[in-house]
């Protein structure tokens, strides 16, 4: 019962990096490829620190707000929620970058990031859950989706070094027209 309050509440404010994630992923399609990586960090930092504010402010709104939606009785569901918080924020930076990546090419390490992010909630939902019920859960959630986003980062990096790489290789193949 009490989960499922804060369940309800995260997945409601879960919606917003899901929104704009939707309207991201156009954005990035019709920027110039020199200019993708500055539109996503800008968009990183902006959902990021729009998402801050609104757990902040439904951290603060949530303690008053879950008794008089749901119920003295649920008041218990507070702590939960700002459990599930965290998770969240990285939602947002997640959906930033899945939509560059995807924008780039959707290269197989976002496939591979999402598959061991899943094993590793499941494993660590099955193990915590045990031990502190939705506190671990949702302590599950965020590793989880601090592990998507760690891999998701070192794509962008990577492809990053790949880039400049293959720009450095570019100019040390042109011929030097100075000398002439």
């Amino acid at each position: 019962g009490l989960f499922s309050v804060a369940v309800q509440l995260a997945d409601g404010i879960a919606q917003l990096p899901a929104t704009i994630g939707l309207l991201i992923f156009p954005l990035m399609v019709r920027t110039a490829t020199g200019h993708r990586r500055a539109a996503m960090w800008r968009a990183f930092w902006g959902l990021g620190g729009a998402m801050f504010l609104l757990l902040v402010i439904g951290g603060i709104a949530s303690y008053w707000l879950i008794p008089l939606l749901f119920g003295q009785s649920f008041a218990g569901s507070y702590p939960l929620t700002i459990a599930l918080f965290p998770q969240l924020l990285l939602l947002s930076f997640m959906t930033v970058i899945s939509q560059y990546l995807a924008a780039e090419g959707y290269p197989w390490t976002q496939v591979f990031a999402w598959i061991v992010g899943f094993i590793v909630q499941t494993v660590l939902s099955y193990w915590l859950a045990s031990k502190w019920g939705g506190f671990g859960v949702a302590m599950a959630l965020t590793i989880s989706s601090a592990v998507v986003l760690g891999i998701l980062l070192l794509e962008v990096f990577r492809k990053r070094r790949s880039a400049a790489t293959m720009a450095g290789n570019e100019q040390a193949m042109a011929p030097d027209v100075s000398s002439r």
